[in-house]
């Protein structure tokens, strides 16, 4: 196979602000593996929650919105949809195993140009071609799907539940609405707590 490197690209991110995406389609099969931090994938009406340790797969052409949360820190492997290689057509969980992460750790560390990247990413695209994704909803992943503005989904977890706010201001902004509905709708007309979500976390160059 051709020109593998510029097939497979493989990165390792550390994303220290809130960092939210349009639902769309995939333009590549993509895996991410989460070293800290909490990922969210949302499909259809479910959202994924990635956890530390945890991977999970997406191939190409699937419709999904991500919420990556601050200080997450995370390798994503990309895969060009023309790869010959049949890769897997569902999404879902995977397990990484020891091997798959030491093998993340070293491609990274390698400059695409490089000769050796080339057989890492033969031995990465493998590696992937035997993978067998699991969508299933964990816990946290449910607790998520069912969290709303006035719920008391996460009465003790202040963070989480600040950051999911702040995303809906952002969904409420982009929708085109009103400050002032905003906070009225969200945070029944408390300015106060509206600024310190929305200088705390969409107050920052890395928030799309």
């Amino acid at each position: 196979m051709k020109q593998m490197h510029y097939s497979i690209q493989a990165n390792k991110y550390t994303s220290p602000s809130l960092v939210i995406t349009g639902r769309k389609k995939t333009l590549k099969h993509s895996f991410v593996y989460l070293t800290s931090g909490l990922i969210l994938c949302r499909l259809g009406k479910l959202e994924y929650a990635i956890e530390p340790t945890q991977a999970f797969w997406l191939p190409f052409d699937c419709l999904s919105a991500w919420t990556v949360f601050p200080d997450t820190q995370y390798y994503k492997v990309e895969i060009s949809a023309r790869v010959s290689t049949s890769l897997p057509d569902e999404s879902g969980y995977v397990k990484a195993d020891e091997w798959l992460k030491s093998l993340l750790e070293k491609i990274t560390m390698i400059k695409p140009a490089e000769t050796i990247y080339q057989h890492y990413s033969y031995v990465l695209l493998d590696t992937l071609r035997d993978i067998t994704p699991k969508l299933v909803s964990t816990t946290l992943s449910k607790r998520i799907s069912t969290w709303t503005p006035d719920s008391s989904v996460f009465a003790n977890d202040g963070r989480t539940n600040d950051i999911l706010l702040a995303r809906e201001i952002k969904k409420s902004i982009l929708s085109g609405k009103k400050e002032s509905e905003i906070i009225h709708s969200l945070f029944h007309d408390s300015e106060k707590n509206y600024h310190k979500i929305h200088n705390s976390y969409l107050d920052k160059p890395d928030n799309t």
